[in-house]
């Protein structure tokens, strides 16, 4: 029984230095409790996606925006739209897969049960309030609608030109990699959503 109690004076003296160390880097005025727990919230803020959609969806709220509409309409599925003569108006909705940001003009992939199309949004096509909201508040795995014309792109990629887009619905846990899937076959048949 005296062994044990000697490894926990042990223990308890390095601890004791450790703090005393680190009192001495700290300033006095803050305790190494106080400054870790900042350091942490500012990480989780950092890294945490959920958190980081909140905030997002918080100021779309403040800003107006009803991030989960009760209804929409849609004309078009994706499939419909493709199959559309270029020129045509078009109507669709469905989830951002992907979204890529080039200054001026942004690109995101619409998919809904029928397809994957790919939308354009050029600065000069939408308002300026519409267009900033799109760069800094949509992300991948929100439901939008768009209203736009059928197009080719230079490429050859068959596009819809957005002349006004709708939010459906905010995700706020990120969509799982396209390319692995979802790994966890327990967790796929429990969660189904995310398949």
């Amino acid at each position: 029984m005296a062994q044990p109690s000697k490894k926990l004076k042990v223990h308890q003296k390095t601890f004791a230095s450790d703090t005393n160390a680190n009192a001495k880097q700290n300033p006095p005025n803050i305790s190494m409790a106080q400054n870790h727990s900042a350091v942490s919230r500012h990480d989780a803020n950092i890294n945490d996606e959920r958190s980081v959609r909140l905030r997002k969806l918080h100021e779309l709220v403040s800003a107006g925006v009803n991030a989960y509409p009760a209804r929409v309409s849609r004309h078009h599925r994706v499939a419909e739209a493709l199959g559309a003569d270029h020129g045509t108006s078009v109507q669709v909705a469905g989830r951002i897969m992907s979204k890529r940001d080039m200054g001026k003009i942004t690109f995101g992939d619409l998919q809904d049960e029928t397809g994957r199309v790919q939308v354009l949004f050029k600065q000069d096509t939408l308002d300026a309030q519409s267009y900033t909201r799109l760069v800094k508040h949509i992300d991948k795995g929100d439901v939008i609608a768009v209203s736009g014309e059928r197009f080719q792109t230079e490429r050859g990629a068959e596009s819809i030109l957005a002349r006004e887009w709708t939010l459906l619905a905010k995700a706020l846990l990120p969509i799982p990699d396209d390319f692995y899937g979802l790994a966890d076959e327990e967790k796929r048949y429990r969660k189904r959503y995310l398949d």
